[in-house]
């Protein structure tokens, strides 16, 4: 028969179901414009003017644990139980509380992070603890902080 040459076969990139339901966030805030949005805050100290949806996805996971000149990133949720904890849980995490919970607590446990992200009792509480450490990080659920004391860092679709 004829011969034929296969190329050889390319290895899939994963797209996790958390990365996914990222970019459909993102899309579908880019498409709506109404609604409002989830955004990620840190201190206007932090250097860091934009992040890609695939950094971010990192640093919600704990896989990437330092900024640029390598200070610890300081991981913040709001109360989980919150409209803002209930929104990013299923659209960033993809998870219930319950496995959420666990998934930071085999992370503790196998020594990957020094530590759960701190989940704090309300956005605007948040928002007072991301605008007095230089190396926080966390979601805001709105179009305006209402805080000068805070950055927004736009999120870039796709990878760099």
């Amino acid at each position: 028969g004829p011969h034929q040459e296969t190329a050889p076969r390319e290895p899939r990139r994963q797209v996790t179901p958390a990365l996914f339901l990222l970019l459909l966030l993102w899309l579908s805030v880019a498409a709506e414009g109404e609604e409002p949005s989830l955004c990620v805050v840190i201190n206007p100290a932090n250097t860091v003017s934009e992040i890609t949806l695939k950094e971010t996805q990192t640093i919600f996971l704990g896989d990437k644990k330092f900024w640029p000149g390598n200070h610890r990133i300081k991981l913040l949720m709001s109360d989980l139980d919150s409209e803002t904890g209930k929104t990013v849980l299923s659209r960033i995490y993809g998870l219930s509380k319950e496995k959420y919970l666990g998934y930071w607590r085999k992370m503790v446990y196998r020594g990957e992070v020094a530590a759960e992200p701190e989940i704090v009792a309300s956005d605007s509480e948040l928002l007072r603890v991301v605008g007095r450490e230089p190396y926080a990080i966390g979601w805001f659920y709105g179009d305006d902080t209402g805080s000068d004391k805070v950055k927004i860092i736009r999120v870039l679709p796709g990878i760099r």
